[in-house]
């Protein structure tokens, strides 16, 4: 049975993710996948175009817009009932609720989905708060490759002569 692993890394800049994926050309190992931030998606595309180039955050679901805009609404509701027994009481609520929507809207699309979006592809937790903590101290791309057993040396030695943060390996063997 062939026996795959995934190699991943932090690139800190496009030069050194464009250098590793044209070091991983000649190697003929499978597809890079590339994790960007939406700022950066169309940079990368433009420059990489072998590799298949998927972005870090994920933004608010429509259900989750639904059930935002009716927690709001049920607030806002509950805060209209307050206002004709207490004018200031009232008031002061919605101000609170409607700041309170506001700020968690902005502090959740602005955070970083990799933690998940690694989880999501099979790979160890550790990796995937190690190269979440990666991108967070000034990371430009995560870069994933998944190569056969025998061309892993290979493989290894283009992520290690890179200029690449926490480059790691994992087996990708079979569990029945």
């Amino acid at each position: 049975m062939q026996r795959y692993h995934t190699l991943g890394a932090v690139a800190s800049d496009l030069q050194a993710l464009a250098s590793l994926v044209h070091d991983l050309e000649g190697l003929f190992v499978g597809e890079p996948v590339v994790l960007a931030r939406r700022r950066d998606l169309e940079v990368v595309r433009l420059t990489l175009p072998g590799c298949r180039v998927l972005p870090i955050e994920a933004g608010i679901s429509r259900r989750q817009w639904i059930e935002l805009g009716s927690v709001y609404f049920t607030c806002t509701t509950v805060d209209a009932a307050v206002a004709p027994v207490n004018l200031l009481v009232g008031v002061g609520l919605q101000i609170l609720v409607t700041l309170g929507f506001a700020a968690g809207i902005i502090l959740y699309r602005r955070r970083s989905h990799l933690r998940e979006r690694v989880l999501g592809m099979g790979l160890p937790e550790e990796f995937a708060l190690r190269w979440a903590g990666e991108m967070e101290d000034g990371g430009f791309a995560l870069i994933l490759v998944t190569t056969p057993e025998e061309k892993l040396g290979a493989a290894e030695e283009a992520f290690l002569a890179g200029d690449l943060r926490s480059p790691l390996a994992v087996d990708r063997r079979l569990v029945l």
